[in-house]
């Protein structure tokens, strides 16, 4: 049937991955598709790219690939996201050439309801800012602050540049309008000189 299926086209004008671009030069156009097979599944996937001069006009060109897949029921809910965006002859490779710069990821998150007010949750998440495995060039990282830890930007080669991310989770619906969450997030550098913060996250959502 057409319910199980829907197509989106659009085009936009100004919506420029630099800042400072102009953005009547600006360009991005999206396709995509959302696929429900069975009740409670969903496929979606989603093709954009993307058009803008920079400040020296140099045209950019870019291209995104976005996966997700997802299933959740009463009790149960799985879902998985992937990503691939590639900017042509965006960065220099270690002979001095220009060269693409992928970045990719992906996630996978896993939730249960142990009862109608209290859901457990394990999410794993893992991002290469720049597929370009060299020890020549370097991923720029940056490392959000936690508690006492004041964050830091690291300069990583990008044979050692992927993080990773665990999170294990506990959400307790106090309502129908407002839940709290509590959340240990692990966080893993491949690079083995990096600081590693680990995370204990506290959270009260209310909404109308």
């Amino acid at each position: 049937p057409m319910d199980m299926l829907t197509i989106n086209l659009a085009v936009f004008n100004g919506n420029s991955a630099a800042p400072n671009a102009d953005a009547d030069l600006s360009n991005s156009y999206l396709l995509g598709l959302d696929v429900t097979p069975v009740e409670g599944a969903m496929v979606s996937l989603a093709i954009i790219s993307d058009q803008w001069e920079d400040p020296i006009e140099h045209t950019q060109n870019a291209m995104t690939y976005a996966l997700a897949v997802g299933y959740m029921n009463d009790q149960f809910e799985v879902t998985f996201d992937y990503i691939t965006i590639s900017v042509a002859d965006f960065m220099m490779d270690d002979d001095g050439d220009e060269a693409d710069l992928v970045s990719d990821g992906y996630q996978v998150t896993i939730g249960y309801w142990v009862t109608d007010a209290v859901e457990i949750l394990a999410r794993y998440e893992s991002v290469d800012p720049n597929t370009f495995d060299d020890d020549a060039v370097n991923s720029i990282i940056t490392i959000p602050a936690v508690g006492t830890f004041p964050g830091a930007v690291i300069p990583v080669p990008t044979d050692e540049d992927t993080v990773t991310v665990t999170t294990l989770g506990v959400n307790y619906r106090l309502s129908e309008s407002a839940e709290a969450t509590l959340n240990y997030v692990m966080m893993r550098l491949e690079a083995d000189d990096t600081p590693e913060p680990d995370a204990l996250v506290i959270q009260v959502q209310v909404w109308q």
